[in-house]
C-alpha cells in the first residue's frame, strides 16, 4: 500500500534539514509504527521478515530545496513523501500511529 504524504511546516523554524536525512526519517517512521503496536514496530527493527527485509521504503523528500553546506533549506513551508509498504499489518500500523494519539 502507497501512502502519499503531504506535509506543511506551521512556522520557518523547520526549514532547514540535514542532507543526509534518510536516517532521521526512517527513525520518524519506526516511531509512527511504534505509536500503533510497540512490539511490531520492534519486530521489524530488530528481526524483520527473513533476511532483515522491513517490506517497506520510502521515497526522497519532494520539494524545492537549496543546498546550504552540509544542510538543506527548503524554499516553501510544503514538502511531499511517498512511503510505501508490502503487507497491510503494516499499513495498518502505520495509519494507526499517525493518529492514535492526534486531537
Amino acid at each position: 500500500m502507497k501512502f502519499k504524504l503531504n506535509l506543511i511546516l506551521k512556522d520557518d523554524s523547520s526549514k532547514i534539514i540535514p542532507i543526509n536525512y534518510q536516517y532521521p526519517l526512517s527513525a520518524a517512521i519506526y516511531k509512527i509504527l511504534d505509536k500503533g503496536d510497540a512490539a511490531y514496530a520492534s519486530f521489524l527493527h530488530e528481526k524483520g521478515y527473513g533476511k532483515g527485509y522491513k517490506l517497506f521504503t520510502f521515497s526522497d523528500l519532494k520539494g524545492k530545496f537549496r543546498v546550504r553546506g552540509d544542510r538543506m533549506e527548503l524554499m516553501n513551508n510544503q514538502i511531499e513523501l511517498l512511503v510505501n509498504f508490502h503487507l497491510p499489518e503494516a499499513s495498518r500500523k502505520f495509519i494507526e500511529g499517525l493518529f492514535k494519539t492526534q486531537v
